[in-house]
């Protein structure tokens, strides 16, 4: 159930995306310090700042100077970071590209530079900013391989390895995008990938190449997705897929519904739609499917108690905790809590746990 601060945070978020021009009402001094700790919680702190600074004066009143100067700094962090990560991220396709390899961004910096539609507020200089994801073209061993080989690497698992390129800006190279639990999606994920990967790797003229639109329409719903099951996803994503669809022209691509059914994802798209609408204000013309509320309020609810990447949720922390047997158990009861409404991936999670964790034996990894 949504309380009165989060309806006014939602109003917020609006106003910072450019889908409201004011809050419906004056917010107090210690719901400023609510909304400032949500921002900060759902990791769209410096968002939420160019919002407030694009409130009417009469509406931020109540707003405590410290708080605000408090919420200026952490927006040029953020801002600063951004910078730092622009620059590894171009660094980073031409160390690849000069070896040969083909790659490109996935999420981060690319769906960045989305942000800055029909607003002048630079609002991607102030998109939280993670690591690097970087997707390279090639065979996993080959490429598992060659990032051993030039760089200080971590554990690989199924779809991507943490590689140590840079000490100030972490990297995950990626063999694939994305995966699934179920078996069967998974390999409709692949044939995705293998349909539209020479959308990816072309040019973007920001330095590094980004997939094209109607990849990332698809691919971002399955990231989205899998940090659902793995360990949480907050409003900071949810906010990257608003900009996203705003981008894209659903009317123009006949074939998101034909993948979004073939890849089981339909329900969830549905989740997300009505998540899309009762947050950031989505119109209806910019939406890739009917909302379904149900699926949408148990996401809502899942984002607002998790926050950004789970770090909030008690239940995600304690499932990421102990030893092999208890992280197991503990991962799959979390899991069996969306089973109404993802059935086929949660049934499949208990057994693709185990055969991933065989694999990693098997290949010594």
């Amino acid at each position: 159930m949504i309380n009165s601060v989060e309806k006014l945070f939602f109003e917020l978020l609006r106003v910072s995306v450019g889908r409201r021009d004011a809050l419906s009402r004056v917010p107090s001094a210690k719901e400023w310090r609510a909304l400032y700790g949500l921002s900060v919680k759902q990791a769209v702190a410096g968002v939420c700042f160019c919002g407030v600074q694009r409130l009417p004066k009469e509406k931020v009143v109540h707003l405590p100077k410290q708080l605000m100067m408090q919420w200026f700094a952490l927006a040029e962090q953020i801002k600063q970071k951004n910078v730092l990560v622009n620059e590894r991220v171009c660094e980073l396709q031409r160390l690849l590209e000069a070896d040969g390899l083909r790659a490109c961004v996935l999420k981060g910096q690319g769906i960045a530079e989305l942000y800055n539609l029909d607003l002048n507020l630079n609002l991607n200089m102030y998109r939280q900013s993670g690591d690097i994801d970087v997707w390279v073209d090639g065979e996993r061993d080959d490429t598992i391989r060659y990032m051993k080989t030039h760089y200080k690497c971590g554990k690989a698992v199924i779809h991507h390895i943490d590689v140590e390129v840079f000490d100030d800006v972490p990297v995950e190279v990626h063999f694939l995008p994305s995966y699934a639990y179920c078996l069967p999606r998974y390999r409709a994920y692949k044939r995705f990938f293998k349909a539209y990967k020479d959308e990816c790797f072309v040019s973007s003229g920001l330095g590094f190449c980004v997939p094209s639109l109607r990849f990332n329409v698809v691919y971002l719903l399955m990231h989205i997705f899998r940090h659902v099951f793995h360990e949480g996803i907050g409003l900071r994503q949810l906010m990257d897929y608003f900009f996203l669809l705003k981008n894209f022209n659903v009317n123009l691509d006949l074939n998101v519904d034909r993948w979004l059914r073939e890849l089981g994802l339909l329900r969830f798209a549905g989740a997300v739609m009505y998540v899309e609408r009762e947050v950031f204000g989505l119109q209806k013309e910019n939406m890739i499917c009917e909302p379904d509320e149900k699926a949408g309020r148990f996401l809502l609810d899942e984002i607002m108690r998790a926050g950004n990447f789970g770090q909030y949720d008690p239940r995600i922390r304690d499932a990421h905790s102990g030893g092999s047997v208890m992280l197991y158990m503990k991962n799959v009861k979390r899991l069996f809590s969306m089973v109404r409404f993802y059935p086929s991936e949660v049934l499949w999670a208990p057994f693709w746990k185990i055969g991933h964790c065989l694999w990693r034996k098997c290949k010594g990894l």
